[in-house]
């Protein structure tokens, strides 16, 4: 099995377009600076498979972005990529996250893998109205600044149960906007980030105090966008948010199971988070 760098971007976004996943040459460089991507090459060294490894500290690590080119499909190789990232954890129970594609949850189950949530794949179409907060308190989003950082890092890792703090910085400097939502006593109720994807934005990570917060998030950065689609994943946790964004115009493309190994369920509050970062992270 052999490590990719930045030398194999081409090659590793070919894979995702052949997958038709919708991942651009930012957000492969963000990959591998905040993982650990392997996989298999051919005879002229392009990559033909690839997996990832992302490690969140003692507590968690995710499985990603594994494809594999469909000369080569079928063969066992993504069974290979996935016991090379396993037997890489350290300590090696470490329970390990992936989202699984919506007809691949049988495969991870045959890997040790058992479903623990669901998410809701949700796209806005171009020009979409923001949803809109009825919450009657006063709230007040401003822009996060790098330095200002540390509370947010401290949260997402008390709702994660994880420390993501290498991943959120790498995120923060591929976004778009990254938001924050305060009370009158400047008590910090979540934050959101949004990524461009060509003329798509994907907000994510979002996490919240609660409904109302994550509402006044999610349309604080569809106002700033230009109009083009919007897309997020929501956790099946927060029925509340996915049935608001459906009333507010979104359409649910798809739904997928967030599957765990060797624990029982997944650590931290993740009531309060309201979308992934992506479904390669988590």
């Amino acid at each position: 099995m052999e490590a990719f760098s930045k030398d194999d971007l081409p090659g590793l976004k070919t894979l995702s377009e052949e997958a038709g996943w919708e991942h651009t040459q930012a957000d492969w460089e963000a990959i591998l600076e905040s993982g650990y991507v392997c996989g298999e090459r051919d005879a002229s060294g392009t990559p033909t498979a690839c997996g990832a490894l992302f490690d969140y500290g003692p507590a968690l690590c995710t499985l990603g972005m594994l494809l594999v080119t469909p000369s080569r499909q079928k063969k066992g190789v993504g069974k290979k990529i996935v016991q090379h990232l396993l037997d890489r954890r350290e300590p090696q129970n470490k329970p390990m996250m992936l989202v699984a594609g919506s007809r691949l949850k049988e495969y991870y189950e045959k890997l040790g893998f058992h479903e623990v949530e669901r998410i809701h794949k949700l796209e806005a179409p171009p020009n979409t109205p923001p949803p809109v907060s009825t919450f009657s308190l006063q709230q007040s989003i401003q822009p996060l600044m790098e330095q200002d950082l540390a509370p947010v890092l401290s949260v997402d890792q008390q709702v994660v149960g994880a420390d993501r703090s290498q991943l959120l910085r790498i995120r923060y400097r591929q976004t778009e906007k990254t938001l924050r939502i305060t009370n009158p006593q400047g008590t910090l109720l979540g934050y959101a980030m949004g990524v461009k994807q060509d003329k798509q934005l994907l907000i994510g990570p979002l996490i919240a105090f609660n409904r109302f917060s994550a509402i006044d998030l999610i349309s604080a950065l569809m106002e700033e966008h230009n109009g083009g689609p919007v897309r997020i994943d929501v956790s099946s946790r927060r029925k509340d948010l996915v049935q608001t964004l459906l009333d507010a115009g979104f359409k649910e493309l798809d739904t997928q199971p967030v599957m765990v190994k060797d624990a029982p369920s997944l650590p931290g509050k993740r009531d309060h988070l309201f979308a992934l970062a992506s479904q390669a992270w988590g």
